[in-house]
């Protein structure tokens, strides 16, 4: 439990520090971002619970970014509603005629999964060993963004926390907690990385737009 308070205290104080940061800007220039979800959790690989989960989490991020984007006084933010499943060049440039954007930020993939760190041995007194690893949560999602001005930028990331250390008889063979059953901490990692990649996507989309 009070890894998870770290966990939540430390995004917390992050996207205040965005917040106090950004939020001294006067420019009112009014560039509109659309927020667009291509991730199509059904055509994943996986057992249907963990399908629902990862749209739940895709659609959480949506929400998640137009959160954050509100910290930057010159972003209007638009988030597509529904799933993108043309995830084309030509759908992409066609909504943000639609919506009358000049950038957009699609949400490509997406995962949330638990990253063994390491195994610590031990031994009591009378020789016999013991064997406890330590596992992170991490979330990775890939961005793209795009202008009117056809640029077209990948963006990567992925942000890791730890999260709990288990007993375990063989390292190398060691599985990690299970992501549908830890759920809820699933939406705190892909939360952390929308406020990590938020202003990075702010910039990449309105760069060009400023010039």
């Amino acid at each position: 439990m009070k890894y998870l308070l770290l966990f939540i205290s430390f995004g917390l104080s992050l996207s205040e520090s965005y917040a106090s940061g950004n939020n001294k800007r006067t420019d009112t220039s009014g560039h509109r971002v659309l927020i667009i979800n291509a991730f199509d959790a059904s055509n994943m690989k996986a057992r249907n619970n963990k399908k629902e989960l990862f749209a739940e989490l895709a659609d959480s991020l949506k929400q998640y970014l137009r959160s954050e984007m509100m910290n930057f006084s010159f972003i209007e933010s638009v988030v597509v509603e529904e799933l993108v499943k043309d995830n084309t060049d030509s759908m992409v440039s066609s909504l943000l005629l639609k919506y009358n954007c000049p950038g957009a930020v699609v949400i490509n993939s997406l995962n949330v999964y638990f990253e063994q760190t390491g195994v610590e041995v031990t031994r009591d007194n009378n020789g016999k060993k013991s064997r406890e690893a330590s596992y992170d949560i991490c979330a990775e999602v890939i961005y793209v963004c795009y202008t009117n001005s056809d640029s077209r930028v990948p963006l990567n990331k992925r942000n890791c926390m730890f999260f709990t250390k288990r007993s375990v008889e063989s390292g190398l063979l060691a599985a990690g907690p299970d992501v549908v059953g830890k759920s809820k901490y699933t939406f705190i990692a892909i939360r952390q990385n929308a406020i990590y990649s938020a202003g990075e996507i702010v910039y990449q989309v309105n760069k060009v737009a400023d010039q």
